[in-house]
């Protein structure tokens, strides 16, 4: 299972080290706008400290019970809960994660959920990671770090992540990055289905993030790549996970966003 794993690994460190024969970085976009301030409701479940935007909710929300403790956060979007809802005890132990879709809600194992921060000082970034992923020794340390979690079922390809640094060449945009990973991917693989990409922002990095599957023989692989240009580097994130049933790589789809979405360079 590890040799598809790293076939990915070697499509971005293909990608990247051509981008390392130049020194003259590409330009990048401005910061985000800032974030409106935050309302207060109360609720039936205490606090709830959300922005408000054309007269919804939107945006980062958090919820205090009546001894000030956070009990819950997560995001509305239009005043709806989108995304990763995580739930605290009343010792900060986080309880429950739940992930709410337009299909529904999902709940998530909150193990994953239970971050760790990374360090690599010679990549320039710091990252969360599950502490109950692993890491994977890398070949370049300098240029590459990877993550998997053990899992009982070894029929299973095991959920991991990878990322990768490089340094932008001129002439070099974001758009192109995305488009040669994808042709890499294409050239590699029995069948690919892109589900959806979409441009993001990281902080003050701009980014790329392409969801789908592949086919690898037997093999059904759900995958999630994240660029993200920050000044003269990029780093390519990928993210993969079973999806020989349908559905199975939900399970893992918002730990790998989180991991990638919690990037930092140390300086």
């Amino acid at each position: 299972m590890l040799r598809y794993f790293l076939l990915f690994t070697l499509c971005a460190l293909a990608a990247c080290a051509e981008k390392q024969q130049s020194d003259s970085p590409a330009k990048t976009d401005s910061a985000a706008p800032p974030q409106p301030k935050a309302e207060v409701f109360t609720t039936d479940s205490g606090r709830l400290e959300v922005p408000v935007v054309n007269g919804e909710k939107n945006g980062k929300a958090m919820l205090y019970n009546s001894a000030g403790k956070m009990v819950g956060e997560g995001r509305y979007q239009n005043g709806k809960k989108v995304g990763i809802w995580k739930e605290y005890g009343p010792n900060g132990n986080l309880v429950a994660v739940k992930q709410f879709t337009v299909n529904g809600i999902r709940t998530l194992a909150p193990a994953d959920f239970d971050m760790r921060t990374f360090e690599n000082r010679e990549m320039n970034i710091r990252m969360n990671v599950p502490r109950n992923w692993v890491e994977i020794p890398s070949p370049n340390p300098s240029l590459m770090a990877a993550f998997e979690k053990q899992l009982n079922d070894t029929s299973l390809q095991r959920p991991a992540m990878n990322v990768v640094k490089g340094q932008l060449g001129k002439g070099e945009t974001l758009d192109k990055i995305a488009a040669d990973q994808l042709k890499m991917m294409h050239d590699n693989v029995d069948r690919l289905d892109v589900v959806d990409e979409q441009k993001i922002q990281i902080g003050n990095n701009n980014g790329f993030r392409r969801y789908g599957t592949y086919s690898l023989g037997e093999l059904r692989i759900g995958f999630i790549t994240t660029i993200l240009v920050s000044g003269s580097d990029v780093y390519v994130f990928n993210g993969i996970a079973d999806n020989s049933k349908p559905g199975n790589m939900l399970d893992y789809q918002a730990v790998l966003d989180e991991m990638a979405d919690s990037f930092q360079k140390l300086k």
